[in-house]
């Protein structure tokens, strides 16, 4: 059963659907901006577009509606590649931005009482400020990953284990003494 409250999850659909929209008109956006220009890097609106339509997904899925599907292992799935998308969608828009090809352009802005100011800034210190966290979301990636695949390596030797314990207390049950017949 599910442990959704039906009465906490009620309106998470429609609160989800501006992030879907948001993210179809990114993409819709992208792709006729690459009509127009194909000299633009056309995948990272569309990858910025799935984000947030993902974003969306999962949250309009938490919706009470969902709680009779939510035992299929369909459902698990789409929901879970929706969550999972968001978080190898955002590290490689920021990698892209740190370690990709070409020339970038930042701009900087510092706005204190009674000063302010706005320009150009160095494309070395705005790569190296996306790269940071570029390096630490690949870590925290790369952590789970291993973590995953180690837990699931451990659960099938743990499994082969205790078949070979249970197979050889089988073969080694005591039988009783029986005394021969003279």
């Amino acid at each position: 059963m599910s442990n959704v409250n039906p009465s906490d999850s009620k309106y998470m659909f429609w609160l989800g659907l501006p992030f879907i929209f948001a993210g179809g008109a990114i993409v819709a956006r992208s792709i006729e901006l690459y009509a127009i220009n194909s000299s633009s890097s056309q995948w990272v609106g569309i990858a910025f577009g799935v984000m947030f339509y993902n974003a969306g997904v999962s949250i309009g899925l938490l919706d009470s509606f969902f709680n009779r599907f939510r035992e299929s292992t369909f459902f698990s799935y789409t929901h879970l590649a929706a969550i999972l998308s968001i978080f190898l969608i955002f590290p490689l828009l920021f990698n892209w931005v740190a370690f990709g090809a070409g020339k970038r352009e930042f701009s900087m802005s510092i706005s204190i009482p009674f000063l302010s100011f706005d320009g150009p800034a160095n494309e070395v210190i705005g790569r190296i400020f996306f790269a940071i966290p570029a390096l630490i979301m690949d870590a925290v990636i790369g952590y789970l990953a291993y973590a995953f695949v180690k837990e699931r390596l451990w659960r099938k030797k743990d499994d082969d284990i205790n078949a070979y314990i249970e197979e050889m207390s089988v073969e080694k049950e005591v039988k009783p003494y029986k005394e021969k017949a003279s």
